[in-house]
């Protein structure tokens, strides 16, 4: 199991630290075809494109030999009913509930 853990930095609006395992979560790789949502990197807590982007990154790093995590009708979905509702004072998620979803 793989824990996912968010820290707020204080930053009303700026990017936060996600880790996982401990390791800081990098913006995943786009193909030319994919845009970045998020000019100011991870957030998560609201329906916004900070959280977007972090559906997005969690789902490739845990999935990354699946296409459809890829696909914006999943990554939604996923931030719709996991990522906006974590606590923004920060988070962790394991990768089982992850893979529960």
């Amino acid at each position: 199991m793989r824990v996912i853990t968010g820290y707020a930095q204080g930053q009303d609006g700026g990017a936060a630290l996600v880790t996982i395992d401990g390791a800081p979560l990098g913006l995943p790789l786009l193909r030319r075809d994919e845009a970045r949502h998020s000019p100011d990197g991870f957030q998560w807590g609201y329906a916004g494109s900070g959280p977007a982007e972090l559906a997005r990154a969690i789902l490739m790093a845990l999935y990354p030999n699946n296409p459809e995590v890829r696909e914006p009708g999943c990554y939604q979905r996923f931030k719709a009913d996991i990522i906006q509702r974590l606590p923004r004072a920060g988070f962790s998620l394991s990768s089982d509930e992850v893979d529960s979803w």
